[in-house]
C-alpha cells in the first residue's frame, strides 16, 4: 500500500497514473490546499483557475490515453 500526497488539483491525475502501473495496490489519498489556492472563491479570478484548468486537460489526456491502451483503471 502506499499513501499518495500531492495538491488536490494533481490528485485525480496522480490516481490514474499510478493505479494504471500498480492495479493491486491500496491506496490512501491526502490532498494538500496549495497557499497560492485562497479558501475562498476569489482564486477563481486569478492564475490558479488557469492552473486548475490546465491540470484537468491533463487528466483528461492520461485517462483517456490509458483507456485507449486498454488498461482498466476504476
Amino acid at each position: 500500500s502506499i499513501i499518495l500526497v500531492t495538491s488536490f488539483y494533481h490528485m485525480p491525475r496522480s490516481r490514474v497514473e499510478i493505479q494504471a502501473l500498480l492495479p493491486r495496490i491500496t491506496m490512501y489519498f491526502y490532498p494538500i490546499w496549495p497557499k497560492q489556492f485562497d479558501q475562498s472563491m476569489d482564486w477563481i479570478y486569478t492564475k490558479s483557475a488557469y492552473q486548475l484548468l490546465l491540470e484537468y486537460h491533463k487528466f483528461l489526456y492520461v485517462w483517456i490515453s490509458k483507456m485507449m491502451k486498454g488498461w482498466s483503471i476504476g
